[in-house]
């Protein structure tokens, strides 16, 4: 079993928990106790699971927890670069995704440009899109070269 396969396994959504439970209220105290501990909005992990986690493995819990919110989003740049297994100087700030249209979206740094989907630049992994290893190495040495700008976070 892969490592992204095993964070999937811990990852509850909020209609899971609220199986696991008679009322909205024990859940709701639950949560507030800190059994459970937030990865996005709607998607909750044991606390324990949680705080055994390390920095990385956090992260690609959360990328995961939004690809299963946001069905059909393409990850790039940093991003893809760790579900590609790649070593990162540090773990990015926010999840990078790619959309072929100006677009805002919570949560993400989003970037644009002309993708045709499918192609053979994107790779379907264990229920999450990446840009192939080769789109994602090019992403990056193109965002290292450009001058440095702010990038805003949506």
């Amino acid at each position: 079993m892969t490592q992204l396969e095993t964070l999937a396994q811990k990852l509850l959504t909020i209609r899971e928990l609220s199986a696991r439970y008679s009322s909205r209220y024990q859940l709701e105290r639950a949560i507030a106790r800190g059994c459970y501990s937030r990865v996005t909005r709607g998607t909750y992990m044991h606390r324990r699971d949680w705080e055994e986690l390390t920095g990385e493995q956090g992260y690609l819990a959360r990328v995961l927890a939004l690809a299963l919110q946001n069905q059909g989003i393409i990850f790039s740049h940093e991003t893809a670069a760790l579900l590609h297994g790649l070593p990162l100087a540090s773990i990015p700030a926010s999840v990078h995704i790619y959309s072929p249209y100006r677009t805002r979206v919570r949560d993400f740094t989003v970037h644009h440009g002309e993708l045709h989907l499918p192609t053979d630049s994107t790779v379907f992994s264990p229920g999450i899109r990446a840009t192939s290893l080769a789109r994602t190495l090019d992403d990056m040495a193109v965002a290292a070269s450009e001058p440095r700008r702010t990038l805003v976070r949506l």
